[in-house]
């Protein structure tokens, strides 16, 4: 071999190291990056995400929460007969002369009171219920549904429980609705919604982590590749799935891949180990989390009481 091919095969050598190295290192800016996306967006999400489950949770178990915490009004003794919802109206209206009946709820099962919504009186004006037994139409009180414990459940997982503070936004619908441009929201909705996004923004930062890639620096690397010792830090801290233990060392990636998309690896100890189970538990509960986040949007109050007239038993 001549001394010109020996060193066109070296200048050729050299550029392909610089590429390797290149690659190498943009590969590792490009997922530190994500990474630090992942970490904040977490800071941003998870109070959210942690007030979203409890509340969420007193809703979900609304009904066995009052009756333990209020039974007195929920829940009475199973009688042979009941009472027409006219003559229960007429003992509320009774009781509450100053209040108007809006709506009526029948028992949703035997055992169950009937809950008629009140308006219109100092003492129990808007949103206020008054309960009857079905059996005997006795009228075993009155309670604010917005109150006690589920009612402030409602209020922090529907507005952080400020519906006053308000602010006017323009509004896309109204270009084909032909409502006012301008519209009041609740502002701390909004920022129910974009703590929302960050929940977004974490769960796909995380699969973008999670997913498995190839170690082509560190299998260069590994093959004799002249590479320098930032570049093989580079290569093992991308290629190793995020698995590089960030201080530069090459020791606890090495090269070494996922063998599936739905197992932890073996031979990883330590902050590797724990970063593969939370990928792991992650990507399995991707689904759930993208459910809830999505039909939180679109949900709203359910449980809307029966209006008049009233139903017959």
């Amino acid at each position: 071999m001549s001394i010109t091919q020996e060193a066109g095969e070296a200048v050729a050598g050299s550029r392909d190291d610089g590429a390797v190295r290149d690659a190498a290192a943009s590969a590792s800016r490009r997922w530190r990056g994500v990474w630090r996306l992942h970490f904040y967006s977490g800071l941003f999400a998870f109070p959210f995400i942690l007030l979203m489950a409890v509340t969420g949770l007193v809703i979900l178990y609304t009904q066995p929460i009052q009756d333990w915490t209020q039974g007195d009004l929920y829940q009475v003794d199973v009688g042979e007969e009941t009472v027409s919802y006219e003559d229960q109206v007429a003992a509320t209206e009774e009781a509450y002369p100053d209040a108007a009946i809006i709506s009526l709820t029948t028992p949703s099962a035997p055992g169950r009171s009937t809950i008629l919504g009140l308006e219109g009186s100092a003492q129990h004006a808007g949103g206020d219920q008054a309960f009857v037994d079905p059996y005997t139409g006795e009228v075993l009180g009155t309670n604010n549904q917005g109150g006690a414990l589920v009612g402030l459940a409602n209020r922090l997982h529907g507005f952080l429980n400020m519906e006053s503070v308000t602010v006017d936004l323009p509004a896309v619908s109204a270009l084909w609705d032909g409502d006012p441009l301008m519209r009041e929201y609740v502002l701390f909705d909004l920022v129910l919604e974009i703590f929302g996004v960050w929940a977004l923004v974490l769960v796909f930062s995380g699969l973008f982590l999670y997913w498995p890639r190839r170690a082509g620096a560190a299998a260069a690397v590994t093959a004799g590749a002249p590479t320098s010792a930032g570049a093989a830090a580079a290569a093992s801290t991308d290629g190793g799935n995020g698995a590089g233990n960030g201080n530069g060392k090459t020791g606890d990636a090495g090269g070494v891949q996922r063998p599936g998309f739905f197992t932890v690896r073996r031979g990883v100890r330590g902050r590797a180990r724990w970063r593969d189970l939370h990928g792991l538990s992650g990507v399995l509960l991707l689904g759930v989390l993208l459910l809830t986040i999505m039909s939180g949007w679109r949900g709203g109050p359910t449980g809307a009481p029966t209006s008049p007239p009233w139903p017959t038993p």
